[in-house]
């Protein structure tokens, strides 16, 4: 208070400020290489969380995603009172296939046990790769698969072999992972697991299927399966009529050995008419491209 006789009178107040007991912020988010990214590349996303609560924040869960794309990156981290705490480069691949345009980027922090929120949100600008575009982006996972003899007649305690053709149609190198699931009726082995096949290759893997002297007469299916990565691209069922053991007549084992070669054959000549589709549609597809470049 004043007045004009006399000096100044001043009364202080202390006043006692409590912080919250648990309060993040988002000080800062970066991404790499910009703001502008090419379909088919990725974006590295780096966040800076603050801790100004009255409590170690333990487990803050730091996600970064691109709903339109179904695209997201994840981490964890601990975030000390008044500290602050950089979130490692969460990693965002843009699919190859996306279009030019504008995308919605959300940076969302969840803390306090996963019971508090918040979220910000940012703009992405995807431009398309002529390279990787819809149109010249073939589908990776491109399998043309044939199975010979689907169907076998086996006695108990006997082997029936079936003939997997694989055959890579698409336009990149691809891994193959064969599996082959049986019950109690029989064990199965395969030639190979795993195939690895460039673009227009084929192979050949056989599986043998051994019927268990306990098993029941009748029809029975061991299932195969083949994947590539996490996507399991075919399911097929090896289907076997299963006969009581008798004593095998003279000659069958060369009757068997020519039936499993005539599929042999069967497979391979197939093999080869599918190669010759897949090299005339590129030919056909490269003849178009570069006539469409000349005018």
């Amino acid at each position: 208070m004043t007045d004009k006789d006399r000096a100044d009178l001043t009364y202080y107040v202390v006043l006692q400020v409590e912080p919250v007991r648990h309060g993040v912020d988002l000080v800062d988010v970066s991404l790499s290489p910009g703001s502008v990214v090419r379909a088919g590349h990725s974006v590295l996303a780096s966040v800076l969380v603050e801790n100004f609560g009255d409590r170690d924040e333990e487990d803050v869960k730091v996600t970064v995603s691109i709903p339109a794309l179904g695209v997201s990156a994840t981490e964890y981290v601990d975030v000390d009172k008044d500290e602050r705490e950089d979130v490692a480069e969460l990693m965002l691949p843009i699919p190859a296939a996306a279009a030019a345009g504008q995308y919605e980027v959300q940076v969302m922090v969840r803390y306090d046990d996963l019971r508090e929120t918040m979220t910000k949100k940012f703009i992405l600008q995807v431009i398309a790769d002529d390279y990787l575009s819809r149109e010249n982006f073939p589908t990776d996972d491109q399998l043309v698969l044939a199975v010979g003899p689907e169907m076998q007649s086996v006695a108990a305690g006997q082997m029936a072999t079936y003939g997997i053709a694989l055959t890579n149609a698409g336009s990149r190198s691809k891994a193959y992972v064969l599996q082959v699931a049986t019950g109690d009726w029989a064990t199965a082995k395969l030639s190979d697991t795993l195939v690895v096949l460039e673009p227009g290759m084929s192979k050949v893997v056989y599986a043998d299927v051994t019927a268990a002297m306990t098993a029941v007469a009748g029809e029975h299916t061991a299932s195969l399966t083949i994947s590539s990565g996490d996507n399991v691209l075919e399911t097929v069922g090896l289907k076997a009529n299963v006969q009581a053991a008798a004593p095998a007549p003279a000659g069958s084992d060369v009757s068997l050995r020519n039936g499993l070669e005539i599929a042999l054959i069967v497979l391979v000549v197939l093999l080869v008419v599918i190669g010759l589709i897949i090299g005339f549609s590129r030919l056909r597809k490269d003849d178009g491209e570069e006539q469409k470049t000349y005018y």
